[in-house]
This record gives structure tokens, C-alpha cells and sequence, in this order.
């Protein structure tokens, strides 16, 4: 009698695992598509209905990176290729920074660029492993 009871048992609980296994493949499931669901709804709302064009600059190499000052309205436009900053204010460029060499202000592979707290350029230059800071006119304040 106690094997009959020991293998029953065995039966129910091997049921049961398979119970909670495809319960679990369920709910991970549900999670995954209503979670993706919610991203992409939440993504529309921070879409612009409209966007203003302020000035038209045309430039001569495909930008990798853009980024807008609102304090300066300086534009500042990443030419991966060339490693060079260009910086736009009025729609006319007023300064380059960068460039290939192995000067302060020259980068050897410009990635990155994006705005500080303090409203100041950086620069990611991802072969040397430096950010280098500089400020509206594109004067290098540090490295």
C-alpha cells in the first residue's frame, strides 16, 4: 500500500511541476508583451507633434551626432569621419574643433558628443578613453 501511495504521489507531484513550469512560460510570456506593449506607448507620447525648423544648414558629410545648446542656440554637428565638431549658431558655422593628430584639441576616433550639466561640450574620443570639455566657442576647458 505505501508504494502505491509513494508513486501516486510521485505522479501528482511531477503534474504539478509541469503545472507550475507551463504557468510560469505563461505569465513570463504575458509580462513580456504587455511590458513591450506599454514601451511603445509610452514612446509615442514623447514624439513631437510638431517640430519647427529653425534654420536649414546644409553640410557637405552625413552628421554621426547632433546636439542643441538652448542657453547659446549652438548647434553642434559630430563628422565622424573627418573627427571634427562643427558649430552652428544662426544657421552659419562659427567654428570646427578636432581633426586627426595628437594635439589637445585633435581627436584620434571622435564617437561621442552630448551637453554637461553646465551647458559645456563633450567630446568621447573612444581610442585614447578621454572626454574632453570645451566651451561655446570651442575653446578646450579641460580633458
Amino acid at each position: 500500500m505505501t508504494k502505491i501511495r509513494e508513486s501516486s504521489l510521485r505522479r501528482y507531484s511531477e503534474s504539478f511541476n509541469h503545472i507550475l513550469v507551463l504557468f510560469g512560460v505563461i505569465a513570463l510570456s504575458t509580462v513580456l508583451v504587455l511590458g513591450c506593449s506599454g514601451i511603445n506607448n509610452q514612446a509615442q507620447h514623447l514624439v513631437p507633434v510638431e517640430l519647427e525648423i529653425i534654420h536649414k544648414i546644409s553640410l557637405d558629410f552625413t552628421p554621426a551626432k547632433c546636439t542643441f545648446s538652448t542657453s547659446d542656440k549652438t548647434l553642434f554637428v559630430l563628422d565622424g569621419k573627418d573627427n571634427k565638431i562643427h558649430f552652428f549658431r544662426d544657421g552659419k558655422m562659427v567654428n570646427s574643433v578636432g581633426g586627426m593628430g595628437f594635439e589637445k584639441q585633435n581627436f584620434t576616433r571622435l564617437t561621442d558628443i552630448a551637453l554637461s550639466p553646465d551647458d559645456k561640450l563633450l567630446a568621447l574620443d573612444s581610442f585614447e578613453k578621454t572626454i574632453k570639455k570645451f566651451d561655446k566657442d570651442g575653446n578646450l576647458i579641460t580633458e
